[in-house]
């Protein structure tokens, strides 16, 4: 995944009407700014963004992200799935109201029209059971210099949820390798 760019619209910590644009030729994008600035926020506010989206919950403010999803058979190259989304709370009582998602196929240079940008209910966001959804990155990493639980707090309810599937037996920690298993079996 590849952020394009994020905008802030309402209060977030110290964060208020916002935009950060993320270099699309470069792997990394780094922040520089004095202490209290809000370098760390943006990192958090990223952070509550998707996890909001994977387990399908209201937005903590309103914002809009665009953000760039890599073609599985290709993924070095420029096209693949885009995901806009506008959110925000006041929009409606309900999460289905509060967001605004369209996504679009990239061509071969990366480009889009705004012709090519389809609706996406956010149902179809949001994970399936098996963790599964075309529309979000499948693994979102964030590091945090120093001690802090400012992070730890956006992921209680996926640890929770690991927990309680575990304890019901309904995951499987290790993998088997049938390959091996039947070579075992058959010397």
């Amino acid at each position: 995944m590849k952020i394009d760019y994020l905008k802030i619209n309402s209060r977030f910590k110290n964060l208020d009407n916002i935009r950060v644009d993320f270099d699309q030729k470069h792997l990394m994008t780094v922040i520089v700014g004095w202490n209290g600035a809000g370098k760390s926020n943006v990192v958090e506010a990223i952070m509550a963004i998707f996890r909001n989206l994977d387990l399908g919950e209201a937005p903590l403010f309103a914002y809009e992200i665009q953000y760039q999803l890599s073609d599985k058979a290709a993924p070095t190259s420029t096209s693949g799935m885009w995901v806009k989304i506008e959110a925000n709370p006041s929009w409606g009582n309900t999460p289905s109201k509060q967001y605004r998602i369209n996504f679009a196929k990239g061509d071969a240079h990366g480009l889009l029209s705004n012709e090519k940008w389809q609706p996406l209910p956010l149902r179809r966001v949001v994970r399936d059971k098996e963790g599964r959804s075309e529309f979000l990155p499948r693994y979102l990493f964030a590091y945090y210099s120093g001690p802090s639980d400012r992070l730890e707090d956006y992921f209680k309810k996926h640890r929770t949820d690991f927990y309680r599937r575990l304890l019901r037996n309904e995951l499987s920690l290790l993998r088997r390798d049938t390959s091996a298993l039947l070579c075992q079996t058959y010397s």
